[in-house]
């Protein structure tokens, strides 16, 4: 069955450009954020001395931060179902939680520079 041309709302433009309607959804995704979110920051790792073999750094850090709005992805039970651990080799904690952001807000820092 082929797609009928005046239905086309989820494809981008022969360009690679996104239509009005993804911007429009895009926008509205940022501002939603923006309202209901907070202020993070992004990190990026550096490795310095890294092992071919196991594939570990020898020495990592932080030299950059980045600002970025995000929330919660699920506050209620984001630490609810951590659980501690106290072993032989010691003390164990497994906390997680998810954090929503925009893409099209992280792809506008340039983190390679």
């Amino acid at each position: 069955m082929a797609l009928r041309s005046q239905f086309t709302h989820n494809n981008q433009n022969s360009d690679g450009s996104m239509t009005n309607e993804q911007s429009m959804v895009e926008s509205l995704v940022i501002e939603s954020i923006q309202i209901a979110g907070f202020n993070g920051y992004y990190l990026p790792r550096v490795l310095d001395n890294v092992d071919n073999i196991f594939g570990e750094a020898e020495k990592e850090s932080f030299e950059k931060a980045y600002e970025l709005e995000m929330y919660f992805d699920a506050p209620e039970d984001a630490l609810a179902d951590s659980v501690d651990y106290i072993s032989y080799f010691g003390f164990e904690v497994r906390d997680s939680c998810d954090f929503v952001f925009s893409v099209k807000r992280f792809q506008d820092f340039d983190c390679d520079s």
